[in-house]
């Protein structure tokens, strides 16, 4: 009689996801002393998504273009106010020069106040030259809440571009729907203007991406 198999050997989960790049606009960046108006502090989502990962055993470190902007926590961030789709694919090199291990983009909010039927090629695009730059690392794309001043069809072909960009091409495209975890900009989730997130706002998308880099995959 053949002798039993070995017992298969576990392979430990990854304990360190390396060096985070997150990319986008104000809402990525923060601004806690908001000198539009300061009593409207914005909150980014990063500190608290770090907080979350290093709570379920990950350990991380932020990179980005723009160091210790990153607001709360001073963290390093490729983000700043009024940016655009274009102006991230203008800083996609940088960006690699930077050798993260995954990357965070949440962008186009920006774009989205008239319409523009060109932004859902603006976005494939963006993607695509960030990937060529980065490689075929993680890279989890967020598709932006829904606001109440966003041109309607140019939301839903923005939204259509990311969808279908992260359905093809391989496993390391990861779609974050922000639209469907119950935002209220307008209400508590927001600081006010209508645009931007409060901490409660903050921590509910930090929660999404969370569950997305923590997900198990298909």
């Amino acid at each position: 009689r053949p002798p039993p198999a070995p017992a298969p050997v576990p392979v430990p989960a990854p304990t360190t996801l390396g060096k985070v790049a997150i990319l986008g606009d104000s809402l990525m960046r923060g601004w806690l002393a908001n000198p539009g108006n300061s009593s409207q502090p914005i909150f980014a989502p990063g500190d608290r998504l770090r907080t979350l990962l290093q709570t379920s055993g990950l350990s991380l470190t932020f990179v980005g273009t723009e160091n210790g902007m990153m607001q709360p926590g001073n963290w390093s961030v490729t983000a700043t106010g009024g940016w655009k789709v274009n102006d991230i694919r203008s800083r996609v090199d940088a960006v690699g020069a930077l050798q993260p291990n995954v990357v965070i983009l949440s962008i186009g909010t920006n774009d989205l106040g008239t319409s523009i039927p060109s932004i859902g090629t603006q976005m494939t695009t963006c993607l695509d030259s960030l990937e060529a730059a980065v490689g075929k690392i993680p890279i989890y794309v967020c598709a932006p809440v829904q606001l109440s001043w966003f041109h309607g069809a140019s939301y839903a072909i923005l939204f259509n571009a990311i969808v279908s960009w992260c359905a093809t091409g391989g496993p390391n495209r990861r779609f974050v729907n922000l639209n469907a975890i119950g935002m209220d900009v307008a209400g508590a989730d927001g600081n006010g203007d209508g645009t931007h997130w409060s901490q409660a706002g903050a921590n509910k998308v930090a929660a999404a991406i969370f569950s997305a880099i923590t997900a198990v995959p298909a």
